[in-house]
């Protein structure tokens, strides 16, 4: 039990302490088909929150009243990510190696990125306009701005490649193809807490997560 909790403070030792003024960004969650395995996606979370603070990175999603949350903690210094999955009253943590995604994402083969050469106003923010192709998705766009001061922003997801924060995109959660659109963009005082793990979180390896995540879909 001793080295358990000196390892799990010794990770969590890495964020500071007090308050840091935060970039957050909330999306609005549209799912691309009507069922995900048995579920009807409309019964799932509509809304996903992201939260940038120096070199640290929240995504969090939750729904079904706070029973389920799943939360990413991402290090864009160390391109590591924390994966923290809630369901009831079980909590998993896995923690993530240097430069892999997490747990829930693959990466997409043969990446396609390609700037057309448009922008749109979003909240205000000029965004550029990128075109997305790879071999497991149909190409969509995406839109970005470098408005949002962040260094290197996407460094632990799958669009790596692209340097401005993301306010519009696709993306694909296990089974779950989502489109994610910025409704709201506010500079926050946040505490550092939110991006350390609570205790009473269980560690578990990737395979376990992955399974877990995914049996939610079926």
């Amino acid at each position: 039990m001793i080295p358990f909790l000196i390892f799990t403070s010794c990770k969590n030792n890495t964020i500071p302490t007090g308050e840091v003024s935060a970039s957050v960004i909330e999306y609005k969650v549209t799912y691309l088909s009507e069922k995900a395995g048995s579920i009807p996606t409309k019964m799932l979370p509509g809304k996903m929150t992201v939260i940038f603070a120096g070199h640290f990175v929240l995504n969090r999603i939750e729904g079904f009243f706070g029973q389920f949350s799943l939360m990413y903690i991402g290090n864009l210094k160390k391109k590591s990510v924390i994966t923290m999955l809630k369901l009831f009253d079980k909590k998993y943590v896995y923690y993530g190696k240097n430069g892999e995604l997490p747990c829930g994402f693959s990466e997409l083969k043969n990446l396609s990125i390609e700037e057309t050469g448009n922008t749109r106003d979003l909240l205000g923010l000029n965004c550029k306009e990128l075109l997305i192709s790879s071999d497991e998705n149909q190409s969509f766009y995406i839109l970005c701005s470098d408005e949002i001061e962040v260094k290197n922003p996407n460094v632990t997801t799958p669009f790596k490649k692209i340097e401005e924060v993301l306010l519009e995109f696709n993306t694909k959660l296990s089974m779950l193809d989502m489109k994610l659109t910025a409704t709201s963009i506010q500079e926050k005082k946040i505490s550092w807490d939110i991006f350390r793990v609570a205790e009473d979180y269980k560690e578990r390896p990737k395979e376990f997560m992955e399974n877990t995540i995914h049996e939610l879909f079926k």
